[in-house]
């Protein structure tokens, strides 16, 4: 009897996937829908990237950086991004392998996600250390606030850390990355590109940090995850800010991101107006390191008020 209601319950999974506008994904022990997941055809791309976030589904669902990597790079008509999460080393999208992608990006947040990582690349079959990589294994790149203040601890399994702001540079890399028929052999060129660091070079870099919040990318159509009512994100998320006007020694954010930069009230109503059509939500989140430091917060809420 048991099997039974497994059979059927993959059954009706598979029948919603195929003819309704809701993505059912199964993460874990735990089944979601979605809605704003992103499909292509692999054979109408360049470069397939899976968008690895070695933590939990809900945790990761949760993290702006996730959607604003994910909905910027499936922009690109050349790239296919999918996202795959811990436990899981299959896509969410297509049900992919990791061994299977071109570039393995890793979004490192946590020190113990150290260990989901290589829990992960071990489960593919990918090799762990990348003095074993070949040309035919896929391109590992890792970034994230725990990366960008200490990447040694992860230097013999990443063969490119991005530091400080991934996004100001990314494009530049798959630009580059598209050049080269076996990328691994050409690392020296990517070394060139500020904000990498490349271990088997050992090269010196600076911190990569996104110059103007208002022309950076900002989510506007984030994938919608609800399995209950509990669980779901049913806000609008805007990134008010990025580094900090105290620069304390003993906060990573406010030292490594500095010096503080605002977007606009105007961009950031713009952003709100954008994300509704695209969710239906009204509620909305502000994120920075120190919301109550923004410089017009006063204007900022009196102008969403008025909208909302």
């Amino acid at each position: 009897m048991l099997v039974l209601v497994i059979i059927v319950g993959i059954i009706v999974i598979k029948i919603l996937k195929r003819y309704s506008s809701v993505w059912v994904v199964e993460s874990g022990s735990m089944v979601y829908e979605e809605k704003n997941t992103v499909l292509k055809s692999v054979d109408d791309v360049d470069i397939r990237l899976g968008l690895i976030n070695p933590n939990n589904y809900n945790l990761a669902m949760q993290t702006l950086g996730y959607h604003i990597l994910y909905q910027m790079l499936n922009e690109r008509e050349d790239c296919f991004c999918e996202r795959i999460i811990y436990p899981d080393v299959e896509s969410i999208e297509t049900n992919t392998n990791l061994k299977e992608f071109d570039i393995l990006s890793f979004t490192i947040h946590y020190t113990f996600s150290y260990f989901n990582l290589v829990d992960m690349l071990k489960k593919a079959e990918v090799p762990v250390l990348r003095k074993n990589r070949t040309n035919e294994d896929p391109l590992i790149i890792a970034g994230g606030p725990i990366v960008t203040a200490n990447p040694m601890p992860l230097s013999d399994f990443i063969d490119i850390f991005f530091i400080g702001d991934g996004e100001y540079v990314l494009n530049d890399f798959l630009d580059l990355y598209n050049k080269f028929e076996n990328p691994r052999e050409h690392l020296e060129e990517f070394a060139k590109i500020e904000g990498l660091y490349i271990p088997e070079l050992n090269n010196r870099t600076n911190i990569a940090l996104v110059e103007d919040m208002d022309k950076k990318f900002h989510v506007t159509k984030p994938v919608i995850a609800d399995n209950n009512e509990q669980n779901r994100i049913n806000w609008i998320r805007l990134e008010v800010a990025r580094g900090c006007s105290r620069g304390c020694r003993f906060c990573m954010s406010g030292y490594l991101y500095r010096p503080l930069r605002e977007t606009s009230v105007e961009r950031l109503v713009e952003i709100a107006e954008k994300t509704r059509k695209n969710t239906g939500f009204s509620k909305i989140f502000l994120s920075a390191d120190a919301i109550a430091d923004y410089s017009r917060i006063d204007e900022l809420i009196s102008s969403l008020q008025q909208n909302y």
